[in-house]
């Protein structure tokens, strides 16, 4: 009824409580949602348990393609934040639009600036795709009884791959 705030596990004790109608109100928290004014009706004797605060924000992942942009440093972060891995989840991100940022890699266009809008509680899970700059090779060995034996192949005396295997060249190659 508009008096003091009372910390969660107070009890406010009242006088003459038989029957008598209150307003509760809730104090405003960060990444939480407080409810609407209630009215509860105390009863003497009777004591009253309320839980009513929910988590609004929400959590953001980015898987980050193809693995080689991984290995090479692809990263991504949210709304000029700290720079995070692919699949890293970031917790407690306010409803509202976000900004997704995406690390420039040597050898890989990373992928467009992009706006993105989270819902009160939602959990979001975006994938992108970092395109190589340097272009790719992917070899077929042939006949696949040769595969089966064990060919093999490779880029500039590099390592072995196994056919079908893409290979990213690198920008001397």
């Amino acid at each position: 009824n508009g008096g003091d705030w009372y910390t969660s596990g107070d009890v406010a004790t009242l006088s003459d409580t038989n029957n008598l109608d209150v307003s509760i109100g809730y104090r405003s928290i960060d990444g939480w949602t407080e409810p609407a004014l209630e009215t509860v009706r105390l009863t003497n004797g009777i004591t009253r348990t309320l839980v009513r605060y929910y988590q609004s924000n929400g959590t953001v992942q980015v898987y980050l393609e193809p693995v080689e942009a991984r290995s090479d440093g692809a990263k991504w972060r949210l709304d000029g934040g700290t720079w995070q891995d692919s699949e890293t989840i970031v917790s407690n991100v306010a409803p509202g639009e976000h900004l997704l940022d995406f690390k420039a890699i040597d050898g890989w266009q990373e992928p467009s600036l992009e706006t993105i809008t989270l819902s009160e509680g939602q959990s979001m899970t975006v994938t992108k795709f970092f395109t190589s700059a340097r272009g790719s090779l992917v070899v077929t060995l042939e006949p696949s009884d040769a595969r089966a034996a064990g060919a093999k192949w490779s880029v500039d005396d590099g390592g072995w791959q196994d056919s079908g295997v893409t290979n990213y060249l690198s920008q001397g190659s």
